[in-house]
């Protein structure tokens, strides 16, 4: 009497990998029977965390020539990627428009100028308490001013 071969197990949907978006460790994914694709909800962009939005005054210090000068920045809700705000010295007439790059685990802006003798840099800002901020302006791995602000 012939037999015939087993019949193949049904096609598995494909484990994610550390490249998909979907993937991550203790991942509550939704999941899907064979056949069948599972929705997966959309990430949350981080966002400006809310206690920096508002008006910033205090003095920026260049480390090399040791000069300080005022200086104003103003932040507006958005997420990584979109501008939150804008940072002027009025001793230069620079101004540049701050476009969110990150939030953990320092908030990082990037700084493109708009107006004035300016040049494009990194913002990297430390929350020292509510209504008050430190922050590092990098130029690639250099830090070429340092910053703290109090709010109002």
């Amino acid at each position: 009497r012939p037999t015939l071969p087993p019949t193949p197990p049904p096609t598995r949907p494909p484990t994610p990998t550390p490249t998909d978006p979907g993937a991550s460790s203790g991942s509550s994914a939704p999941t899907a029977e064979w056949g069948q694709t599972a929705a997966t909800p959309a990430a949350t962009p981080a966002a400006l965390p809310e206690g920096l939005v508002g008006s910033w005054n205090g003095t920026q210090t260049e480390p090399v020539s040791g000069r300080s000068f005022p200086i104003r920045i103003d932040l507006s809700p958005g997420a990584v990627g979109e501008e939150v705000g804008q940072m002027a010295f009025s001793v230069f007439d620079c101004r540049f428009a701050l476009f969110l790059a990150g939030t953990a685990p320092t908030v990082d802006l990037q700084a493109r100028p708009v107006a004035g003798p300016c040049s494009e840099g990194l913002v990297r800002a430390t929350v020292e308490g509510p209504d008050r901020f430190s922050y590092e302006t990098r130029a690639g791995d250099q830090v070429v001013a340092r910053g703290d602000v109090t709010r109002g």
